[in-house]
């Protein structure tokens, strides 16, 4: 796609951050420790994740910063896109367009170009004070005597579509999700495993002498592939989908498809009329394998008849496992994961754009 942008005329200039950003300061800002969430507006601040928006606010409408532009970390350098009107609290940044208008696509590209740019500075706010800021250079797509915005969003679908094709495009909190992270200490309860699945079995022994081909995900102990060592033919118990695994060394996974297991792997389940929902069981699993850890070895081995009264911990309403806030949390937790692997993939692309200019 480069080689195609030059050879129709395109070519990629340096300017300065001044020349293509206005660079102001929010209209107000917000104490986190004075405002009170689960409003209406995005509360940018800081952070890294969730584009920066710390949860939801209702303030006064005068104070809002504009959609369609950039809120930056001026201590962070954590810059995201926002679509929407926001309110923000200390040491934010505003950029928007001297030319043009943003939109998600020419975002990506620029806040991409803008984190190369900045790769070199050092951190601290002193680094990143205004006159800095625009005084740095960047490199930017142009075409007749103008950003080449065009350019910008074929290469960022390009890009998306690979995420598509990969499922991994939804990465924004709800305001449900992100009010259920804001839970996270609220009130837990100590369950036992016996009281969290109706299932509970130790796979069976075969050795890999033994494993024949087939189409079957075979389960051993271990970490590596999740504990997957291949797929198998044997004539062996095929547990469902949406269970949890959990082997001789206390390695907890959740699994989303059907399997078979060793003898030094246990599988836990539930029916489906009364088992937990993919999300829930992501948070079940996370919390197990946080109350397992360091827990067993080669001289203390775990059997799935011996783990009935361990326990983990949590969210309860009414004295059982509060599974709808559980799935809440398992949402968010996934979309955060999978904004790292969004924003790895803009690394990439980053190197990539370096590379070829």
């Amino acid at each position: 796609m480069e080689q195609t942008f030059l050879a129709d005329g395109g070519s990629f200039e340096e300017k300065f951050v001044g020349e293509i950003f206005k660079i102001e300061t929010p209209k107000r800002r917000f104490d986190a420790n004075k405002i009170q969430f689960g409003g209406q507006y995005p509360y940018v601040a800081r952070g890294e994740s969730n584009n920066g928006i710390r949860g939801y606010i209702t303030e006064d409408k005068q104070y809002l910063n504009n959609g369609n532009t950039i809120s930056f970390g001026q201590d962070t350098a954590t810059m995201f896109y926002q679509r929407e009107p926001y309110f923000t609290g200390d040491k934010i940044k505003v950029f928007s367009l001297r030319s043009g208008s943003l939109n998600r696509e020419r975002a990506q590209y620029l806040i991409t170009a803008l984190r190369i740019a900045f790769s070199l500075f050092s951190w601290g706010a002193s680094m990143f004070n205004v006159k800095n800021l625009q005084s740095t250079v960047i490199n930017i797509p142009y075409k007749n005597g103008k950003i080449a915005f065009d350019y910008m969003e074929r290469i960022v679908r390009q890009l998306r579509a690979f995420l598509k094709l990969s499922n991994l495009t939804d990465v924004n909190l709800s305001k449900d999700e992100e009010n259920a992270l804001n839970l996270l200490s609220g009130s837990l309860k100590e369950f036992t495993i016996k009281d969290l699945f109706k299932n509970i079995q130790q796979g069976e022994r075969v050795t890999k002498a033994e494993q024949i081909s087939g189409n079957l995900n075979f389960v051993m102990s271990g970490t590596t592939q999740t504990g997957v060592v291949g797929s198998i033919g044997n004539a062996v118990t095929r547990f469902p989908k949406n269970a949890i695994t959990i082997d001789i060394f206390g390695n907890v996974f959740y699994r989303n498809y059907e399997f078979g297991a060793s003898d030094d792997v246990g599988v836990y389940w539930n029916d489906e009329n009364n088992s937990f929902n993919k999300h829930a069981m992501l948070y079940l699993a996370a919390s197990l394998r946080k109350s397992l850890a360091g827990r067993f070895d080669y001289g203390y081995k775990l059997r799935a008849s011996k783990s009935h009264n361990l326990t983990c911990w949590l969210p309860e309403k009414n004295g059982k496992p509060d599974t709808d806030l559980m799935a809440q949390i398992g949402r968010a937790i996934e979309k955060l994961v999978i904004a790292d692997v969004v924003q790895f993939n803009e690394r990439e692309l980053a190197t990539y754009e370096s590379v070829v200019q």
